[in-house]
């Protein structure tokens, strides 16, 4: 058994959706000291953000979100999601994370 986040692309696996997770937009409280308590999607045009380097799937649900979530607007880019709660929790900027964790 294996968990993902993403529907498995080998045809001879079999898929089950389990639970929907939610994500949410999280900073260190002395970011938003600094920068302020963005209201909109648009105030985030004014933040750092901290996203997915090259993960498709990450940067398909960015996407819609306009071109604030753009991956060369990133002030941070990795693909792994303990970094990006790292950097948030250090101030470094804005990260999108699963709300239970966040």
């Amino acid at each position: 058994m294996a968990l993902r986040m993403v529907a498995p692309r080998q045809g001879a696996l079999v898929a089950k959706k389990v639970s929907p997770v939610a994500i949410g937009l999280y900073a260190a409280l002395d970011y938003l000291d600094r920068r302020g308590n963005p209201a909109t999607i648009e105030d985030l045009a004014d933040h750092d953000l901290i996203g997915s380097d090259r993960g498709r799937a990450d940067l398909a649900l960015a996407e819609p979100l306009g071109p604030s979530f753009a991956r060369e607007r990133f002030a941070l880019a990795t693909d792994s999601h303990p970094a990006q709660v790292a950097a948030a929790r250090a101030g470094v900027g804005i990260a999108p994370v699963q709300v239970p964790i966040g």
